[in-house]
């Protein structure tokens, strides 16, 4: 049987991350080019074929092969993209469709496809192809980052998945409908990867799972493992998770995390059912001024009881966090979730165009907000939140960290310097 698996297509063939949040002329330039599902999948059934982030025409091109099975791997504001080639597919004379990720919770989509896979799936489409995974296999996940507007790339980092799952229970987030509880990844092959990173020289390895340190044994093993690679690292998690390992982990090459604040009222946070305090929040930011490190902000804009002026003022406020980075994000329901039935019944939609939610614009009938007025937030939350002074700011942070760990400003510079040239080694 010959499979493909494909993510959407896209106009370049890669996300530029950070051109959605900083408008600035400097800033981080991050194309994701892999899909860290569809990775895992072809590490642990290799037979299977995947196609990443293809343009619409090399989709096209990969169809005329032939394919017994396609599979879609897709997020909920693809979904136009992914019906346009599964009718492409279909006409192609696939024999089955498959589908998964956070898409396929949109309704319908058992009707569009032959086999929905929810969560997790390797064990699941090992199953459904006779076959068995014995230890899931962590794949490589490599990206590769620049200085836009610079036309080279600078360094490479390596992506680890640790824990699956998360036991909050956030109302506007699919996570729990993914995986019902978190499941660690193997430690061996959780070195194993660390081990492969190491030996491509790629000094920095971010960690992606929802809330790192939420398995407590399991992260502090983790945490030995970055020690004895002596890798720089980051990570996201709870604000009350990384108060708790904050002081573990600046023993080894710690870098920053990432934290989702969404709100600096605690009325919207209840709602959002996020358990932090603002007193939280800025007892966080003083242990990572004490500790050198960075953050990373998450927050969300155009809550039920948010105005124009308030959503203004509250940027203030979060600017003086002193987040490296923030992603400002339109609250946005996603089907299935708590937050998508208390917004249908007590507001409505404005659309029922997918394309529209994608945490960018307003797609339910706010009770003070327009949707232009969301989109004119949007894009000054960036320019606020992510300037050219903050973005130097972080820079001079992170030189500062490897300065603490190497020692002197010899062993820093000559560290970085080396960066260019490992960031075009071994491609991936």
């Amino acid at each position: 049987m010959r499979i493909l698996f494909t993510t959407c297509y896209l106009d370049h063939g890669y996300y530029d991350y950070f051109s959605l949040y900083c408008p600035g002329r400097v800033r981080l330039k991050f194309h994701l080019r892999h899909s860290a599902g569809l990775r895992f999948i072809k590490a642990n059934l290799p037979e299977i074929e995947i196609l990443e982030y293809p343009t619409y025409r090399q989709f096209k091109e990969k169809l005329s092969q032939g394919w017994d099975v396609v599979g879609f791997s897709f997020y909920t504001h693809e979904t136009n993209k992914i019906l346009r080639m599964a009718e492409t597919a279909r006409a192609a004379g696939t024999s089955e469709l498959w589908a998964g990720n956070y898409g396929v919770f949109n309704p319908g989509m058992d009707e569009v496809f032959d086999r929905v896979f929810t969560g997790y799936a390797e064990h699941d489409i090992a199953e459904a192809l006779g076959k068995k995974i014995e230890r899931l296999k962590h794949p490589p996940i490599v990206h590769t980052a620049g200085l836009h507007p610079l036309p080279v790339h600078f360094q490479k980092a390596g992506l680890l998945q640790t824990t699956r799952g998360c036991v909050n229970k956030c109302s506007f987030c699919q996570g729990p409908l993914f995986s019902k509880k978190p499941q660690a990844l193997p430690l061996e092959s959780i070195e194993e990867i660390l081990a492969y990173y190491k030996a491509r020289r790629i000094d920095w390895v971010v960690i992606t799972d929802e809330n790192f340190g939420i398995n407590r044994e399991h992260s502090r093993r983790v945490v030995e493992l970055f020690a004895k690679y002596g890798l720089f690292w980051s990570c996201e998690s709870d604000i009350g998770i990384a108060l708790k390992n904050l002081d573990v982990w600046n023993t080894t090459r710690f870098m920053g995390l990432g934290v989702g604040v969404e709100s600096i009222h605690a009325n919207a946070r209840q709602i959002l059912q996020k358990k932090h305090s603002n007193e939280q929040l800025l007892e966080l930011k003083e242990e990572i001024d004490r500790n050198g490190n960075y953050y990373f902000g998450f927050y969300m804009l155009g809550h039920e009881k948010d105005t124009f002026q308030g959503v203004l003022d509250a940027l203030e406020t979060v600017y003086g966090y002193g987040f490296a980075f923030t992603q400002a994000t339109v609250m946005t329901p996603f089907p299935q979730t708590p937050l998508w039935d208390e917004i249908e019944s007590r507001y409505g939609f404005n659309t029922n165009n997918w394309d529209y939610f994608d945490t960018r614009h307003l797609v339910w009938n706010h009770p003070t907000l327009s949707p232009a007025e969301l989109e004119k937030l949007f894009a000054y939350a960036a320019r606020r939140l992510n300037n050219t002074f903050r973005f130097l700011q972080w820079m001079g942070r992170i030189y500062r960290i490897y300065l603490r760990h190497l020692g002197t400003h010899r062993k820093s510079f000559s560290f970085i310097s080396s960066f260019p040239a490992k960031a075009y080694m071994y491609p991936d």
